[in-house]
């Protein structure tokens, strides 16, 4: 049975399986994880640090991906959620 979703750019439902109902979603969940992020200790932490908490970081992971033959613009073009932690995460992707 196919169901349909209300599209961030029209009024009228479209087709879930159509682009603009996928990007949609993919914003509804992006802005959903935002609210749940850092606490505010840690963001302090961060804003504290100068946003030095680990200087070779990017770098390094740059590095990486030139090996591969990418550029952070090629990742920025990317939809992607990365669910990490120990427990929960079935639960979570499945929500």
């Amino acid at each position: 049975m196919e169901t349909s979703a209300r599209c961030c750019k029209h009024s009228q439902e479209c087709n879930p399986s159509s682009e603009e109902a996928i990007n949609a979603a993919y914003y509804a969940a992006i802005d959903k994880l935002n609210k749940r992020q850092s606490s505010p200790e840690a963001i302090q932490k961060i804003k504290d640090s100068g946003n030095l908490l680990n200087t070779n970081s990017t770098p390094e992971f740059n590095a990486y991906l030139e090996k591969i033959g990418y550029t952070p613009e090629d990742l920025d073009r990317l939809h992607i959620i990365h669910v990490a932690g120990t427990k929960g995460k079935g639960s979570t992707c499945a929500f």
